[in-house]
């Protein structure tokens, strides 16, 4: 019932999941900036053979996947998974939100792809 609200919430707000083929092509070698969350933590970094790098005091490490409307990311100290709601608008516009919830609520944030030379 709640997939079906997302994709209601979504279709409304003129949004829809982003393939899972169409997010891991994304994801090469660039920084990912969602909201503001760049100004706080510097980015997050994706790269093609599924690792994942945010950079910081302590540099973090992890893996991530896709699915289809879905970013899945886990670090290697063996925190839990975390996923976040990845859309887009079909005009190379793209979006996330934390949960379902989020969506509903109308708390979408827009993401930027930024293509990185050195990102490891």
């Amino acid at each position: 019932m709640l997939v079906e609200l997302l994709a209601s919430a979504a279709l409304q707000a003129g949004l829809t999941p982003l393939p899972a083929h169409e997010l891991a092509g994304l994801l090469d070698g660039v920084r990912m900036d969602v909201g503001e969350m760049v100004l706080v933590s510097g980015g997050q970094y994706f790269h093609a053979d599924g690792t994942y790098v945010v950079p910081g005091r302590v540099l973090r490490q992890g893996s991530w996947r896709a699915e289809d409307g879905r970013l899945c990311h886990r670090f290697r100290d063996g925190a839990d998974e975390t996923c976040m709601i990845v859309l887009t608008d079909g005009r190379g516009g793209f979006f996330s939100a934390e949960s379902e919830v989020a969506v509903l609520e109308g708390r979408i944030d827009p993401v930027r792809f930024v293509p990185q030379l050195t990102a490891r």
